[in-house]
């Protein structure tokens, strides 16, 4: 589990997550979110 919930890391998840399922041959082409506080930010 992630210690908060913050934009910065919120977005690196997302980078992880992707970049895990990649090299597994899955590609991320689009994410959904539920416009919670930390998808609102300039990371994304």
């Amino acid at each position: 589990m992630l210690g908060d919930e913050k934009q910065e890391i919120a977005a690196a998840f997302c980078i992880c997550a992707a970049a895990f399922f990649a090299t597994h041959g899955v590609f991320v082409k689009v994410a959904f979110t539920d416009n919670g506080v930390c998808n609102r930010s300039e990371p994304w």
